[in-house]
């Protein structure tokens, strides 16, 4: 692995080129640990950009900013044959974008990309609140196969009085509805990170049909779907049979179904042979 010094030496000097990179479609520099400023200057110098690998990185709003926003960058006019300022908004082709473990990220950078990026195919991203989703653009990523964000309960809805029961139900239905739009959808996983979050004690959605499950009946393609959690879910039954009936590709179930072990058994016997843990991330 580099050190730091050598890192920040090599994006230095991508980043100084006086020309565009062009050519540059593909970028890894997940727990490269240099700046966000430093990663943003880097990117401004990409002219097509399809995938970005920044797991564990500074990876911030500067570097959003250089994502979402409409910039130019240094091409090659072939008419001409000169190098001219030429526009680029690097959102419009991403295809792949993992940005989890970034903190400087926040739950609205997160969901503007969903919102910006209609190539958007395999993304991983940290933490978004329930009511975040809700209030969201609607999402344009209508390619989506895989989506490993972390969809936090702000509260616990398992022992919300009657009104802010309601109130939590409408937004989370909101949530569903988003989801189910991403109809394209192999792979979901709604706790991505928790752990290195120390919020495995922490609610994601409320999985039972009458909440909202019922909604995802777009998801047709499903495969594989994780809700990992310290929090067992309420499911019973009559997800199973809904999952059974909506979901027919689904191949890989991971997660605290319910509590108790004689429940969660009948479910997995309605849903039938399924794998127990989820494969990697393509």
């Amino acid at each position: 692995m580099l050190s730091t010094c050598e890192c920040c030496e090599i994006f230095r000097t991508l980043s100084k080129s006086p020309w565009s990179l062009t050519s540059l479609q593909s970028l890894d520099f997940h727990r490269a640990f240099v700046s966000d400023e430093l990663l943003s200057a880097v990117l401004n110098q990409i002219y097509h950009l399809k995938m970005l690998k920044a797991s564990r990185t500074n990876f911030g709003p500067l570097c959003y900013n250089t994502l979402i926003g409409e910039g130019s960058a240094l091409a090659l006019d072939e008419n001409l044959g000169t190098i001219v300022p030429q526009p680029r908004r690097l959102c419009k082709a991403i295809e792949t974008l993992y940005i989890d473990n970034c903190p400087k990220m926040t739950g609205a950078m997160i969901l503007r990309f969903l919102a910006s990026c209609p190539n958007l195919k395999y993304f991983a991203a940290d933490k978004v609140t329930v009511w975040e989703i809700a209030r969201a653009q609607h999402w344009a990523c209508k390619e989506m196969r895989h989506l490993e964000i972390y969809v936090c309960a702000d509260d616990d809805w398992s022992e919300m009085n009657e009104t802010a029961s309601q109130g939590f139900m409408k937004m989370q239905r909101y949530a569903f509805e988003k989801l189910n739009t991403l109809t394209k959808l192999q792979k979901l996983v709604l706790t991505n990170g928790v752990q290195e979050f120390g919020q495995r004690r922490k609610r994601t959605l409320d999985l039972r049909v009458r909440a909202g499950l019922g909604l995802l009946r777009g998801l047709k393609e499903l495969r594989e779907f994780s809700f990992l959690s310290e929090i067992p879910q309420m499911m019973n039954t009559e997800e199973a049979l809904w999952i059974a009936d909506h979901w027919p590709k689904i191949k890989c179930i991971e997660g605290p179904w319910n509590q108790d072990p004689e429940a969660c058994m009948k479910m997995m016997a309605i849903v039938g042979p399924i794998q127990t843990s989820i494969s990697k991330r393509k």
